[in-house]
């Protein structure tokens, strides 16, 4: 079983007030920027996986919602994972892995 490593929270919706004007400018072009990323860049986690042989698996995700979708960004061998069609909801994410593999999966 996995485990949630790191997530990505939405910026605060209003710039940061300061006596330095570049603080308060750098503010608002990060909130311009955070709100044109797509949902699954800027509400996801990146949870780390590892199997020793093909077989299905539950990840813990911590996204605290049933996930919209999963992308995996890294894996050690060319295993496949697909999803199986039970076990996600808003603790985890089953999958199934073709070979023994470990690697990380974004899931939003």
């Amino acid at each position: 079983m996995a485990t949630a490593r790191r997530q990505v929270r939405r910026a605060a919706s209003t710039p940061i007030h300061s006596d330095v004007p570049e603080i308060e400018e750098l503010s608002r072009r990060i909130i311009a920027l955070e709100k044109g990323l797509p949902d699954f860049a800027a509400q996801g986690v990146e949870v780390e996986f590892s199997v020793t042989g093909a077989g299905s698996m539950t990840l813990t995700h911590g996204l605290g919602r049933t996930p919209l979708g999963w992308i995996v960004t890294d894996r050690t061998t060319a295993a496949s994972v697909f999803r199986l069609s039970s076990g996600t909801d808003a603790k985890h994410l089953g999958l199934y892995c073709s070979a023994a593999c470990s690697g990380r999966i974004w899931v939003y």
